[in-house]
């Protein structure tokens, strides 16, 4: 938030969602899309147990659940098995440099994330 001299707050919002609580979608919804986008088992993607066929889509759903939620690195990681909030940082970081890296990944983020929003 910022003040103007003549008192006027002004806030910067990161994004639209986070701020509009009541858009918010919850981190079950957001689960669900992806695992219905890939065409697998939300379930599956919350488990302890690393599959490499569910890495990208885990991934995919624990850095839009940091895009649109308010939910901290600790609470997603909750979420999804209790995961240590490191954990969910690095998983960020790696699909933020996928995404840089891949059109592919980048168009699916993408994709998924107007489907959320909807």
């Amino acid at each position: 938030m910022f003040q103007h001299a003549d008192q006027t707050q002004i806030q910067f919002p990161r994004l639209v969602a986070r701020n509009d609580q009541a858009r918010e979608p919850s981190p079950e919804y957001i689960l669900n899309t992806v695992a219905e986008y890939f065409r697998i088992n939300g379930f599956s993607m919350k488990s302890r147990r690393l599959s490499e066929s569910l890495r990208v889509p885990r991934q995919m759903a624990i850095y839009l659940c940091l895009q649109w939620t308010s939910l901290s690195y600790s609470e997603i990681g909750q979420f999804f098995a209790g995961r240590h909030g490191s954990t969910i940082r690095r998983h960020c970081l790696e699909i933020q440099k996928s995404m840089r890296d891949n059109v592919f990944i980048h168009a699916t983020i993408t994709d998924i994330s107007r489907k959320i929003l909807r």
